[in-house]
């Protein structure tokens, strides 16, 4: 069971999610792109994948170690939408920025309680974690791959530039 999250653990998550989205990747990624971050502490790889490029939900998702990597090729590999099997072996950290009424009243109490308000669409920063057979649970396991602070998600080049295909590494560094 994981450990209970401080409320600065959360201001620092919350704040890592406002200047994620003010980065805004999913403007020149693919939700097809992997990339790797390292945690410098355990090894462990987190594959993330931001989502965002069909301007319908946006958000980046971490597939944590081999396990995560292979709960998304799973899900990659369903070729029927309805086949929800995979899910029961998820294993997977996610931000989604969600609108007012699809956020839970537990997850607006402790935006209330960090002094935090979002506005507009696609505004509210929800975190959940998906582990086999256990849904939606919230996680910390992102501001840990940051050791919060702030991020960057790789530019193309130039306008129009293709896009990498397959998994990009990065680490940072204690």
């Amino acid at each position: 069971m994981a450990e209970e999250a401080t409320i600065s653990q959360w201001q620092v998550l919350y704040n890592l999610a406002q200047a994620f989205r003010e980065v805004g990747p999913w403007q020149w990624m693919s939700e097809d792109s992997l990339f790797g971050v390292q945690d410098p502490e355990t090894g462990k790889v987190g594959y993330c994948a931001v989502i965002g490029e069909l301007k319908e939900t946006y958000g980046l998702v971490v597939y944590p170690g081999s396990e995560g990597l292979v709960s998304y090729v799973m899900m990659k590999e369903i070729q029927d939408p309805r086949d929800l099997h995979f899910m029961s072996h998820q294993e997977a950290l996610s931000l989604i920025f969600a609108n007012s009424n699809e956020v839970s009243n537990k997850d607006k109490a402790l935006i209330r309680e960090l002094g935090l308000k979002f506005r507009g669409k696609n505004a509210w920063p929800v975190f959940r974690s998906m582990q086999p057979w256990y849904f939606f649970q919230p996680h910390l396991q992102i501001a840990k791959l940051t050791r919060g602070k702030p991020f960057s998600v790789p530019r193309p080049a130039c306008k129009g530039a293709l896009q990498p295909r397959g998994v990009i590494f990065y680490s940072r560094r204690k």
